[in-house]
């Protein structure tokens, strides 16, 4: 999507039975766009992506920068949070604690805007 005009520029789709796991399908995707809309002469400089560590490496190699998807950051960090929310009875008070159980969403949406501005 350019980010100025808010417009797709290009899309690709791939089958299950060309690629059976979401993440490779991701990567195949990449590699078969970018150079697409480079080639009509669109000057990308950043490209965001699940977290993905060969679309990281072939975003790098193009010399551009590499951003994951904001959902996707702040969807680890709740994940990340709910261990220290919540637990079993007897491990209340010291691998997680009742005081922050209901912070996990607000932290996430916090998180997510702060990273959007």
């Amino acid at each position: 999507m350019a980010g100025s005009t808010h417009r797709i520029v290009r899309i690709s789709t791939l089958s299950r039975q060309q690629h059976r796991v979401a993440q490779t399908r991701e990567v195949a995707c990449t590699k078969i766009v970018l150079p697409q809309v480079i080639a009509r002469g669109l000057n990308i400089t950043e490209v965001a992506h699940d977290y993905q560590a060969t679309i990281k490496q072939y975003v790098q190699q193009l010399g551009m920068v590499n951003s994951y998807d904001t959902w996707h950051g702040t969807k680890n960090v709740a994940k990340q949070l709910r261990h220290i929310c919540a637990d079993t009875v007897r491990t209340r008070d010291r691998k997680w604690f009742t005081e922050l159980s209901d912070k996990s969403r607000c932290t996430k949406v916090h998180l997510y805007w702060y990273m959007r501005n």
